[in-house]
């Protein structure tokens, strides 16, 4: 809903007046904002909407600034201090940037009346999904248990991303090394050894005949062969952006088991852990369901969660609905049975969200222990057939003299 900004003047019941800038979507609303304080509306005067500037891409709040920085407002607003004040405190002790212009400039306009989460959605630096679960935190009462609640999720996620870091460094510095050994071999080593079988004048072995093949076409045709590789890349990334063609990609992957049950656990992993964030924090069944589904990285899933949500909206339980779009797990339909029976939906999600946690990292620890031993393989498999191939001529001739 679009917030309008106004200036209001208002008197206490304790006699005093005073002039204040809110945010609010009509008249109405702001009438009943200073009721609920006991303030006695004196003046409204509706105000142009002013817009922080919009930070370059590179200025977006990352996991790990958002998980510190929201983790710090709940701590110290826990120990009394008011939201504004601790907002400009944990600012204040930021680097120079254009980011921290940005978050004095939100810090500014709270102090001018308007709530953190108006605020902060309008800087456009923070992700939509903490505008709303701070917005349910304002209007529920629970902004620390929000904060802390922010705090935690993107501390995980941060972790999560330098684990799957840390796990491919070293198969990608191998596979990089590999690559550029095939090339120093393609374009310096491999034309030494052609110029002397060609003066040898010995047969070659078929490896041999098939190295020096491979080597004479890039040479040849190197340019094009790169053109083409890098026409392969743009075609990828095209596709990759357009949501049709990926939704189709998945449609059909679905089909393979072994590939669905790791999607699934991938995509049930961040639906419910933002699920159970947006329950506790009081927003309803359907907004949270939307929410949660915008946020999971995963498009087949998202348009499954669209039909999941209109099979709620029609009256079935969301247990039904899930089993109806054939995206369930065994584990997930008890957890799921369990919080439709106690009504602790919030408590069912994180219990599956912790139990995607492990699996999922389980599945990480098995790959990573398989990735490395095999990148090595592969190494030494295209390292020993090239040296294979270069000996196997010299051999043939050595024999031939003796």
């Amino acid at each position: 809903m679009k917030q309008i900004h106004y200036k209001v003047t208002a008197r206490h019941s304790s006699g005093s007046v005073v002039t204040r800038h809110l945010h609010a979507p009509s008249r109405t609303a702001v009438y009943k904002m200073m009721e609920a304080g006991k303030w006695q509306v004196l003046r409204i005067e509706e105000l142009p909407q002013r817009t922080l500037p919009l930070p370059e891409r590179r200025h977006k709040m990352k996991p790990q600034e958002l998980g510190s920085f929201f983790k710090e407002l709940a701590e110290m607003t826990k120990a009394g201090i008011p939201f504004v004040d601790s907002w400009c405190l944990l600012v204040r002790q930021l680097p120079q940037s254009r980011k921290k212009d940005v978050l004095m400039q939100i810090g500014d306009e709270m102090e001018n009346g308007s709530s953190p989460s108006v605020a902060m959605e309008t800087s456009q630096i923070f992700p939509g999904m903490a505008c709303c679960l701070l917005r349910a935190g304002e209007h529920s009462g629970n902004l620390e248990s929000v904060l802390s609640i922010l705090g935690t999720y993107y501390q995980e996620e941060n972790r999560q991303k330098q684990q799957l870091i840390q796990a491919m460094i070293y198969p990608a510095f191998l596979l990089a090394g590999t690559g550029l050994l095939l090339i120093g071999a393609v374009f310096y080593i491999l034309p030494v050894f052609a110029s002397m079988f060609t003066a040898m004048n010995v047969p070659l072995p078929f490896l041999t005949r098939g190295l020096l093949w491979f080597q004479a076409i890039c040479c040849r045709y190197g340019v094009v062969l790169l053109g083409v590789s890098g026409l392969l890349v743009a075609l990828v990334v095209y596709g990759y952006r357009r949501p049709h063609i990926r939704l189709s990609i998945t449609s059909y992957m679905m089909r393979i088991p072994p590939y669905k049950r790791m999607y699934l656990s991938w995509c049930w992993q961040r639906f419910s852990r933002v699920m159970a964030m947006q329950l506790a924090s009081g927003i309803p069944v359907l907004s949270a369901i939307r929410d949660a589904a915008a946020v999971t990285p995963g498009i087949w899933f998202q348009k499954r969660m669209e039909y999941c949500s209109n099979w709620v909206r029609s009256g079935h339980s969301f247990l039904e609905a899930v089993q109806r779009e054939d995206i369930t797990t065994p584990f997930l339909e008890a957890m799921i049975l369990v919080g439709e029976n106690t009504g602790n939906y919030d408590t069912a999600f994180l219990r599956i969200a912790a139990y995607y946690d492990w699996q999922i990292a389980r599945w990480s620890q098995r790959i990573c222990r398989l990735l490395e031993p095999l990148t090595l393989a592969f190494m030494g498999l295209i390292i020993g057939l090239v040296v294979l191939a270069l000996l196997l001529p010299l051999l043939d001739a050595a024999a031939a003299i003796v």
